[in-house]
């Protein structure tokens, strides 16, 4: 059954309009490459727990390894054996070029995700552990 999460849905609705922001009018050489990549991690991760309550880590780590391969496949430009090179849309989604500071940057974005959701879920046991008493 689909269960809809409204805060996880704003928050990657937001998200969304930054990276449309960042795509249609950033050109340099600190947001577009490394500040998109890195509130991608989490616009994923929003977007997925919007519909679903998923487990933190295994979802964080999914994102993680799916945004790796992603990053891999552009080191041996899968965009350039596609015949996609052209396409804005596919620069946009499987990028171009490969960068392991991207890599860092998604682990940093899951070890964030991971220590806000750990203290959202601390400070919500101690509520109803408070009500218990």
């Amino acid at each position: 059954m689909l269960n809809i999460r409204i805060n996880y849905l704003l928050l990657a609705f937001i998200l969304f309009l930054i990276e449309l922001s960042i795509v249609l009018f950033i050109d340099d050489k600190i947001v577009r490459p490394y500040i998109g990549d890195f509130l991608v991690i989490f616009f994923l991760y929003c977007f997925f727990q919007s519909f679903h309550k998923f487990n933190s880590t295994k979802l964080s780590m999914g994102i993680l390894v799916f945004s790796a391969v992603i990053e891999i496949l552009q080191y041996f430009k899968l965009i350039y054996l596609l015949g996609w090179s052209d396409s804005f849309m596919a620069k946009i989604i499987l990028g171009n070029k490969f960068c392991f500071k991207d890599i860092m940057l998604y682990v940093l974005a899951v070890v964030i995700i991971l220590f806000v959701e750990n203290r959202r879920t601390q400070k919500a046991r101690s509520k109803r552990l408070t009500i218990l008493m």
